[in-house]
């Protein structure tokens, strides 16, 4: 996987206009993968002042099998909703001079698209919106699965998932999105490749790079979208577990038989 800057991808560059508005977007996708890692480990430390995985529809109502042992997996909402309750905690400890204060940014969950043919609930909602309330193009996109097993890359990467942002109906208007991943089993490196493996198969959908993003990186790729031409869709993968832990379960050793 080659390795760019990301302002470089950021479609609608080459201009002095262009350039700056793609730099513009490199910090602000930065503060967003910041503040969702943050917001991450809160959830992690139950640090929202409750139990957020006792309470009625964090789970889902069947189960999955790890090595033949069943583990419940939580539900893509469920992880969503106190994420962005805490992902509100990092905004409110922000400090003046930080990103977050100075463009006012907010983050909510379920918003509709900005164009869209149904409404109420059979409107096709994004499942998490980090917006500037100050700089109107400054509004990020995301779209949320939880990954345990194989058929969850298909669903992360089909007409519900990645593709969302090449669909009729644009999940964004704007030429930044994202794809975050709720990984429940194996590590970041598996994620990524069989993620990149199956999108590779889609017209849609360009290849896989490593973008140099304030210090750090992170994947993107380039969907063709009805809306802007293009979208660089970021993948970001945030832990989480099952109930018992699949991960747990995998790194036991094989039980011998006894002879």
């Amino acid at each position: 996987m080659t390795t760019t800057t990301f302002h470089s991808r950021v479609p609608g560059g080459g201009t002095a206009g262009g350039d700056a508005r793609a730099k513009g977007w490199e910090r602000f996708a930065a503060m967003a993968c910041n503040a969702l890692r943050d917001a991450a480990d809160i959830l992690g430390s139950y640090g929202l002042g409750f139990d957020h995985t006792a309470l009625d529809g964090y789970w889902a109502s069947g189960s999955r099998k790890a090595k033949g042992s069943d583990v419940v997996l939580p539900m893509e909402n469920g992880i969503t909703d106190p994420l962005v309750r805490a992902l509100e905690l990092v905004r409110a400890a922000a400090p003046p001079e930080h990103l977050i204060s100075r463009y006012q940014v907010c983050f909510v969950q379920q918003q509709p698209r900005k164009k869209q043919n149904k409404l109420g609930s059979k409107a096709y909602t994004t499942d998490i919106q980090v917006r500037s309330l100050v700089v109107p193009d400054l509004d990020l996109r995301i779209e949320a699965k939880v990954l345990f097993g194989g058929g969850d890359v298909a669903a992360y990467c089909g007409k519900n998932g990645l593709l969302r942002f090449a669909d009729a109906e644009p999940y964004t208007d704007q030429h930044v999105g994202m794809m975050l991943g709720y990984s429940v089993r194996r590590d970041d490196a598996h994620w990524f490749k069989e993620i990149q493996k199956t999108a590779t198969s889609l017209t849609a959908v360009g290849p896989f790079e490593m973008l140099d993003l304030d210090g750090g990186r992170v994947t993107g790729s380039l969907v063709n979208s009805h809306a802007t031409g293009q979208v660089l869709v970021l993948h970001m993968l945030l832990p989480f577990e099952t109930n018992p832990s699949a991960r747990a379960i995998d790194a036991a050793p094989k039980e011998k038989k006894p002879k």
